[in-house]
């Protein structure tokens, strides 16, 4: 079993390397047991830049920008530390290109958690995606995307962050 171990490692030390050139700050994976069963959630931090209309919630625009896009998952808003985030939970049917039985495309159904944290004051969004590999287990992976977005904050070059007042 050791083996095994060692193989997903590796693969995910690569998966690391290849996503991180597009941005993402941290890919993990947590392994543990539910109901006498395995389950696997991989993790994601990322944040871009993004400009917020004056005037506008962004925590209320992120809210109607999911509601939108993802009608038939749960859209709500969050605290957090420093103000107040936007997540979905949702479930998605994803076809693999290979990896069926017969050589045809794969089908894997997944549960997806997604937290966002917007950051006016720097023009970021903070944002923390868990992938569990069951549906059944969103709940789970949403635990993990709540806690870790509770916690974001923005920290400058220097360590210190640019919202904090000067000592």
């Amino acid at each position: 079993m050791g083996w095994l171990r060692d193989d997903l490692i590796g693969q995910l030390g690569a998966v690391r390397q290849t996503v991180k050139a597009d941005g993402l700050g941290y890919l993990g994976a947590l392994a543990g047991e539910r109901d006498g069963r395995p389950a696997l959630v991989l993790l994601g931090i990322a944040a871009t830049p993004l400009g917020y209309p004056v005037g506008v919630d962004p925590v209320s625009l992120l809210v109607a920008i999911l509601t939108k896009q993802y009608p038939d998952a749960a859209v709500e808003e969050f605290p957090t530390a420093r103000a107040a985030g936007a997540g979905v939970r949702r479930c998605e049917s994803f076809r693999l290109p290979t990896g069926g039985a017969d050589g045809q495309p794969l089908g894997i159904d997944v549960g997806i958690s997604t937290a966002l944290v917007p950051f006016p004051e720097a023009g970021l969004l903070g944002q923390v995606t868990g992938c569990s590999f069951r549906p059944e287990d969103v709940d789970l992976a949403t635990v993990f995307t709540a806690t870790i977005a509770h916690h974001m904050t923005v920290a400058s070059a220097s360590g210190r962050s640019p919202t904090a007042p000067a000592r």
